[in-house]
């Protein structure tokens, strides 16, 4: 087995299923400002599953519960670390109970 084979093996199984569909769902209730962008897929992560809306703005969903407690970190101190250096802005949703995500 090659470094790279066991780089992707040991790659944690999602916890949550994530598709477009989910995603344009939670855009839809919770963000319905942006609905009309194009959604596409981008990558799979560690922890994330991360889609393009429209040409500027990406949409970062945790596949995994850990990677929900390092984003409300990362959302926390994400702009502030970031101001002057790029133009960050954070929009923060959650799940409702309409939109189960098991």
């Amino acid at each position: 087995m090659t470094f790279q084979e066991m780089a992707v093996s040991a790659k944690p199984a999602a916890e949550v299923s994530i598709d477009r569909a989910l995603v344009r769902e939670l855009i839809c209730a919770q963000a319905s400002q942006w609905s009309g962008r194009t959604l596409t897929y981008l990558a799979t992560g560690w922890d994330n599953e991360v889609y393009r809306l429209g040409d500027d703005l990406l949409v970062r969903l945790p596949r995994r519960a850990l990677a929900e407690k390092i984003g409300h970190k990362e959302r926390k101190w994400l702009p502030g670390s970031a101001e002057g250096l790029v133009d960050t802005k954070v929009y923060a949703a959650r799940a409702t109970d309409s939109i189960i995500v098991a």
